[in-house]
């Protein structure tokens, strides 16, 4: 009988030792699967995708995004894209459509994370004109528009009566002799002339961008 006995004690044993082992390894398995997801997950680039090939916005783009660790690795794909406003914006509701409308094309035009539009405009107060740069922010998994603004500077009088005359700000700066570059806008910008080189135009579309990633890093704030 003690022989029996020990006998079956030790096959109880050895049954409920086979299956600790067998949720041992179900388990093992299971997380296994779960760090391979997390690994895969954490590996993806988040995509970018600035609607405008302009050189001096895309590396303003690029430097940007160097400075935050959670965006520094994220791919940057430029395209052109239509704005949908007048190529010299007039007002501050225009210049926001316009960055608004490269945001939203860029995702659409190339599949993305989030598209970037960026809208240089001017608009009036108390009789003078500023320029200013919008930048909007799409994020396309949520469907949520993000806006940024740089610092405005004061455009001079006689540029802006030939702009209010039909050209651009760029032509207008070439008119009245304040650069002969016209390329303006790929290089240090108006604000650059003005500022001495003290505030590039890249430096105020790195302004703006910067203004933008805030309510998106920190969306918890922003409801």
């Amino acid at each position: 009988l003690a022989q029996v006995s020990h006998f079956e004690l030790m096959s109880s044993l050895a049954t409920n030792v086979g299956l600790v082992v067998s949720h041992v390894g179900v388990v093992a398995v299971g997380l296994w699967y779960l760090n391979k997801r997390l690994k895969a997950s954490s590996l993806r680039t988040l995509k970018v995708v600035v609607g405008t090939t302009n050189q001096c916005k895309v590396a303003a783009v690029q430097a940007a995004i160097q400075r935050y660790p959670d965006l520094a690795g994220a791919s940057v794909v430029a395209v052109k894209v239509p704005s949908g406003v007048a190529d010299q914006p007039k007002t501050m509701e225009e210049t926001q459509l316009g960055a608004r409308n490269r945001a939203q094309a860029a995702v659409k035009e190339i599949d993305g994370d989030v598209g970037l539009g960026i809208e240089s405009g001017l608009f009036e107060l108390s009789g003078a004109w500023y320029d200013v740069c919008f930048v909007a922010l799409y994020n396309k998994a949520e469907g949520t528009l993000r806006y940024g603004l740089s610092c405005a500077f004061e455009i001079p009088p006689p540029a802006m009566e030939r702009v209010r005359a039909g050209r651009d700000l760029t032509q207008a700066c070439n008119d009245i002799g304040i650069t002969d570059n016209p390329q303006l806008g790929e290089a240090g910008g108006l604000i650059g002339i003005l500022s001495d080189g003290r505030v590039t135009r890249q430096a105020y579309t790195e302004q703006a961008l910067e203004s933008a990633f805030m309510p998106y890093r920190k969306s918890r704030w922003y409801g």
